[in-house]
């Protein structure tokens, strides 16, 4: 995928849009993890691509604190979470996987997004998580 300005985005990683990054540094500065999930499966209507993609991130970091942390994180969080060292957590990880079976769902704009440009890479990334 190349960067698209309307979406703000560069590939379907879960750290390679604005909104992930912007996430990112919300989540350094002290935002809850929990919340970028939970408004992602409490969501009824659409989720929108920022939404979509603050949740990603967050199951990635979810990932992380499991103890498989990937090549996508950002070395800034990656050092963060050493830094943080949270627990992991089995609530917290149904909420990750709930949270990415709701990205990948019907009425998910990054679903969509990635649809129309046929990116493959970014459902696969999400059903690797």
């Amino acid at each position: 995928m190349r960067y698209d300005p309307a979406v703000g985005a560069w590939g379907s990683g879960p750290f390679e849009n604005d909104g992930a990054l912007d996430w990112m540094n919300e989540l350094v500065a002290g935002a809850d993890l929990d919340e970028a999930l939970r408004s992602a499966v409490t969501e009824a209507a659409y989720l929108d691509v920022d939404d979509g993609s603050r949740a990603f991130a967050a199951a990635e970091v979810v990932t992380a604190i499991n103890g498989h942390p990937s090549r996508a994180l950002p070395k800034e969080l990656a050092s963060h979470l050493s830094e943080h060292r949270m627990k992991p957590s089995k609530r917290r990880t149904t909420l990750a996987l709930r949270a990415l079976e709701r990205v990948l769902a019907d009425g998910s704009e990054l679903k969509e997004l990635w649809g129309e440009g046929r990116d493959l890479e970014g459902e696969s990334s999400v059903r690797s998580l």
